[in-house]
């Protein structure tokens, strides 16, 4: 009882003693959650007789011993086996220990035998996770699925909010389980009851075919979530991305059977294989249909060589047209959808001002070889040529010459 009476009466007057002795601490910030445990340590040069911690609050708790214990043993001393150390573990760690607390160390074996005091402070965050995390697009909150018409609108901002929390956690984007980098993303918040804050992560999303009916994931790694918020994806908010385009071309392959492949949402509602303007082969025979799920939507116009049959999509708007014909190589196709009408022809082919189709690629590659070739050969001769005038303009003197 007197070693606790000297104590107090110690730490009443420490305002009062020199502070020169310094105290070093572990962690100057500890970030946790509720119900975890929180180790503190503070540091001092020389042998300690008093050791003490301050609540946020302003309560002192004195550690005369590595048995002193307070709030039922939920706050208690521990013994680091250093003599110049003040250590302190909370238990159970509850909202109210959330703030700063200081320790106070004191020796006698310094400053000349007198009483000496040193503080530090550790900064204790007691990180409470958002009560949702969801997507808004123009402050309208996002369900399921994000609707997006990309003829009409090349970018969305899409915004995640951690609501209700405390401590600032961090974002992280997925499209289709791919974390999205190089994208442009930007950080804000704003205050709410409690001392709580609403965290926000907005990305402007390029909208993009290939991401139809992919899957756009927001995450939150934060501080306070616990292994049941994490295995109830309490932290992820996620949207389909439902983009409507017109017909795109993904591949044009095949030389005897043409196989078209591309991708439309809304799914097309009308398909031809047309003649290439100026071209003609009346000879060619068509081969006979391909199977398919959808029938021939509507008879050929008068400059539609055959309709087309569609193989319905199997995944994510995909579909193929095949064609069986000789025909291949003056042919396009014509795929028209609620959003507009595409035209889709081989690589190879360029159509002219004039209405013909060339072989551009090929024959311009030849041209170039050709006039590549000539002027090298033209070169060469002139610069041979130029050699042999000089020798006989100047022939090489005579090494065995009499006059010599």
């Amino acid at each position: 009882m007197l070693i606790i009476g000297a104590l107090l009466c110690l730490i009443s007057t420490l305002p009062f003693l020199s502070q020169s002795l310094k105290v070093v601490v572990k962690e100057e910030k500890i970030v946790t959650k509720i119900g975890d445990n929180v180790q503190m340590i503070c540091s001092a040069v020389s042998e300690k007789v008093g050791c003490s911690f301050t609540s946020p609050i302003g309560k002192t708790f004195i550690l005369n011993n590595k048995f002193a214990a307070d709030e039922g043993g939920r706050i208690h001393a521990f013994d680091t086996n250093e003599s110049g150390d003040c250590a302190m573990n909370i238990t159970n760690i509850k909202q109210a220990d959330s703030g700063t607390w200081r320790c106070n160390v004191t020796c006698t074996k310094c400053d000349n035998g007198k009483y000496d005091v040193g503080t530090n402070k550790i900064d204790v965050i007691v990180a409470i996770p958002p009560a949702e995390v969801y997507l808004t697009i123009d402050d309208n909150r996002v369900t399921d699925s994000i609707e997006m018409n990309l003829e009409e609108t090349k970018t969305k901002s899409i915004k995640c909010i951690a609501a209700g929390a405390h401590f600032q956690p961090e974002f992280n984007w997925f499209l289709a389980n791919s974390i999205l980098k190089d994208v442009e993303i930007s950080e804000s918040k704003e205050n709410v009851e409690d001392g709580k804050v609403n965290f926000m992560s907005s990305l402007v999303y390029k909208g993009d075919h290939e991401d139809f009916n992919k899957t756009l994931k927001c995450e939150v790694d934060h501080k306070g979530h616990t292994d049941t918020h994490l295995e109830d994806e309490n932290n992820i908010a996620k949207a389909v991305l439902n983009l409507s385009f017109k017909p795109v071309l993904l591949k044009w392959s095949g030389e005897n059977n043409v196989e078209v492949k591309f991708k439309a949402n809304p799914e097309p509602t009308d398909c031809h294989w047309k003649l290439i303007a100026g071209q003609k082969e009346p000879n060619a025979s068509l081969g006979p249909p391909i199977p398919a799920a959808l029938a021939p939507l509507e008879k050929p116009s008068n400059d539609t060589f055959e309709s087309c049959e569609i193989l319905e999509a199997v995944t994510d708007g995909e579909y193929t047209a095949i064609f069986n014909s000789t025909l291949q190589k003056i042919l396009f196709l014509e795929v028209t959808n609620e959003l507009g009408t595409s035209e889709f022809k081989p690589n190879y082919i360029i159509k002219s001002e004039s209405g013909h189709t060339i072989y551009v690629l090929i024959f311009f590659l030849i041209a170039i070889g050709i006039v590549i070739c000539v002027f090298g050969l033209i070169y060469m001769y002139y610069k041979q040529k130029g050699r042999v005038g000089s020798f006989i303009e100047y022939p090489l003197p005579n090494r065995y010459s009499v006059n010599g």
